[in-house]
């Protein structure tokens, strides 16, 4: 089987079908299988195209999807889990997303029952879908997770959806025999920690800053599609 990796979407319809395309996937191909390692939604003006496209795939068996921590944000908005919204709305660009899937401002900032129920009504799938994301999964030598697995603990894989969705396999000790692909942490903030933030001004002076990052264990690639707008595909044959 070949898989197609990709993570970070943030909400990148057409960059996503676009460099899909160009590493080689074929949706009709039976040897194909894409791997979406979290954070679909937020920061990006297709969020709606995004959540809709992946979840045909998915249905289909033809995508298997982890999630990420803005992945999480909205699953806690339909779950009613509005602790940090007001926080997600004005920090991560979560407002964008609920305006997109909406088709409107929500009603409030404060209280977000109605856009609750309105989203649950408008899109009977979504969450069924975001409920069944995976934490982590794992074939042959490799692990795909969003953010890190710890390998200090008795075994790994009993751990917290946010620790696989917050953690930062960069920081983290290998997974003996193992290779950990994530997102996450852009790979340019990993290259560059101290001024990573000058590279994201000029993505086309340094694309390499913001290609696959190989590390001992890891590999990484979480592309910065906001100021790139590419999308990394790591394509592996398991």
């Amino acid at each position: 089987m070949k898989y197609f990796c990709v993570s970070d979407i943030h909400g990148h319809y057409d960059v996503l079908v676009r460099d899909l395309e160009k590493s080689g996937w074929d949706p009709n191909n039976i040897g194909h299988k894409l791997i979406v390692i979290g954070d679909m939604v937020d920061r990006g003006p297709q969020n709606k195209e995004v959540l809709e496209f992946l979840y045909k795939l998915y249905k289909k068996n033809k995508a298997i999807i982890i999630m990420g921590n803005h992945d999480m944000f909205l699953l806690d908005f339909l779950n009613g889990n509005f602790a940090k919204t007001s926080f997600n709305f004005l920090y991560n660009c979560h407002l964008e997303t609920i305006q997109q899937l909406l088709g409107h401002t929500p009603n409030t900032l404060c209280k977000f029952e109605e856009d609750q129920q309105e989203l649950l009504n408008k899109y009977p799938y979504l969450h069924e879908f975001l409920s069944s994301l995976l934490g982590f999964y794992e074939i042959g030598k490799y692990i795909f997770v969003h953010g890190g697995v710890n390998a200090t603990l008795p075994d790994w894989r009993i751990d917290t959806m946010k620790n696989f969705t917050w953690n930062s396999q960069a920081t983290m000790p290998p997974v003996p025999k193992k290779m950990v692909v994530c997102g996450h942490k852009q790979n340019v903030s990993l290259r560059a920690p101290n001024n990573y933030k000058e590279y994201l001004q000029y993505p086309d002076i340094y694309p390499d800053m913001f290609k696959i990052l190989y590390l001992k264990g890891s590999i990484h690639i979480d592309g910065s599609v906001v100021a790139t707008k590419k999308i990394n595909v790591l394509v592996l044959n398991v």
